[in-house]
């Protein structure tokens, strides 16, 4: 904004208010003309009366012309006050015309003095103040605009929180639901309007423990879980949860928000691939297994780029800034895409893995720590999801093994989801760890431990967890025959699978394979 600078418009000459003074100048026209002429008339009256002659007496001429000059310099003296209230009628004309102006200081009278100093004072109050008040307009049509754009920006986001199919529930600090998008009232039955001002224990079937308190939540850093909900008719159903607080500009926290997503569908669709797999892989058909894997891989890939496509969509948006940049939605974004990532990943690998058994069951030098590898793949989410940690250790002298790499990373698949059954249930106080280690042996071949930290097996079934058809679980969790199959499979490899003696909670199962020749 270009500053105004009232020096620069100072008058000094008083023509130019010539048109503002006029009327006065008329009046002491007037004045003047009565000032010169009345002395003369006067004087030429005395002349005429008393006959005297100007040539005859020099005195009378003396005093004629005295008076004269002492009318003609009061007559500009007159003028020269006149004026300086005509200049300064002119200054306050045009200050209340809106313009700013600083006059000279008059020095030829006291009061003109006072006047012109006071008024140049006042003039400067008046700039100061105008000043002010241009930026203060300037700040206030900036934050005008500010607060114009950050509501355009929240009514992009409410628009895209509220069309989402993602469920989305804020609860203040007392686990109330202050609010709750369409996705997550339609998931739980519910209408928007029925789940404000309800405790989020409304989601919760009965017995699922205490809502999640500020002093966890600060001290996870936020928090992503597969849980169980309920819905308004009583039926209950999976759902992946993540929660994270909200704060305020000061850092307080104010709330909780959760983004949860109903996972009955793909809870479904996981059920009967681990059905089928289990028959196809029982029955020895695992050409027909791998079929299916890389269907059902290629469905899923053109679900996940679709997905892929409108979360990477509103992060670019969100760093253009089309979106309000919330920390929370952008975390949840980001551990969207990364989650997308992995799942590509998996996918990929089952299909390589689908592939090599549909190539046959060929024998070739592998290392084993990448079959561990890729089994871990494939359960790595559900481990980190219960809170497992993973202890992996192989020395760098360890040899590689002539295997057949799907089957070999099948065992491990089956050991793992073992250790992780066999730790879900353990406190959460307890730090749970599946640890996998291998070393070399003096004859050239290997030994690799598979170890959890969970409840143990007890003495009285240890005989019998090798016996196909046995298993502990329920009816719908296990089948009994991973680990007939899984030591069938390292037999066939001139190998063997036992369970170790293990003094107190936990279990080791021990793969031993031999040397290559």
């Amino acid at each position: 904004m270009r500053r105004y600078n009232p020096w620069s418009k100072m008058m000094t000459i008083p023509e130019k208010l010539s048109i503002e003074g006029k009327g006065l100048r008329n009046k002491l026209t007037v004045i003047a003309s009565l000032l010169f002429l009345l002395p003369s008339f006067v004087i030429l009256y005395i002349l005429y009366k008393e006959n005297i002659s100007l040539r005859s007496d020099n005195s009378y001429l003396v005093l004629i012309g005295l008076t004269l000059v002492l009318a003609f310099a009061g007559l500009i003296i007159l003028r020269k006050v006149f004026s300086e209230f005509i200049l300064l009628s002119g200054y306050m004309k045009k200050a209340e015309a809106g313009e700013m102006y600083m006059m000279e200081v008059q020095k030829s009278t006291a009061e003109l003095h006072d006047i012109s100093v006071s008024f140049n004072n006042l003039m400067r109050k008046l700039e100061a103040t105008t000043k002010r008040l241009e930026d203060q307009t300037s700040e206030l049509k900036e934050e005008t605009i500010k607060r114009k754009r950050a509501e355009e920006g929240l009514l992009l986001m409410v628009k895209a929180v509220e069309n989402t199919k993602t469920g989305i529930t804020f609860a203040d600090r007392d686990n109330v639901i202050r609010y709750t998008n369409p996705a997550e009232a339609k998931m739980h039955g519910y209408a928007q309007e029925e789940l404000i001002g309800k405790s989020v224990r409304i989601f919760s079937p009965p017995g699922m423990g205490r809502p999640i308190e500020f002093e966890d939540m600060n001290a996870i850093k936020g928090w992503a879980r597969e849980s169980l909900n309920i819905k308004k008719d009583g039926s209950i159903f999976p759902v992946y949860l993540m929660s994270d607080l909200v704060k305020n500009d000061d850092g307080e926290p104010i709330g909780i928000v959760t983004i949860c997503e109903d996972m009955t569908e793909s809870k479904r669709v996981q059920k009967e691939l681990e059905e089928a797999y289990a028959h196809v892989f029982h029955t020895g058909r695992l050409s027909q297994l791998g079929e299916m894997a890389m269907g059902i891989a290629r469905e899923i890939n053109l679900l996940l780029n679709s997905i892929s496509r409108t979360n990477h969509s509103m992060l670019v948006d969100t760093k253009d800034g089309k979106i309000p940049s919330l920390p929370v939605v952008e975390r949840s974004l980001n551990k969207i895409d990364n989650q997308i990532a992995r799942v590509k990943d998996i996918i990929e690998h089952l299909r390589v893995f689908s592939r090599k058994e549909t190539g046959g069951s060929h024998f070739h030098l592998i290392d084993v720590a990448d079959s561990v590898k890729g089994a871990l793949l494939l359960i790595e989410e559900q481990l980190k999801v219960r809170d497992i940690g993973v202890e992996m250790h192989f020395p760098p002298d360890f040899p590689d093994v002539l295997a057949n790499p799907s089957w070999i990373e099948q065992v491990f698949l089956n050991l793992m989801t073992n250790a992780r059954d066999a730790m879900e249930n353990q406190p959460r106080n307890e730090k749970q760890v599946l640890s996998i280690r291998g070393r070399k042996n003096p004859d050239g071949g290997v030994t690799i431990d598979v170890s959890d930290t969970g409840s143990g097996i007890p003495r009285e079934i240890r005989d019998k967890i090798f016996d196909s058809f046995f298993t502990t679980k329920e009816p719908d969790r296990g089948t009994g025959l991973g680990l007939a199959i899984s030591r069938g499979i390292i037999k066939e490899h001139g190998g063997d699978l036992t369970l170790e003696p293990h003094e107190g909670n936990g279990t080791t199962f021990r793969i031993t394979l031999p040397p290559v020749e």
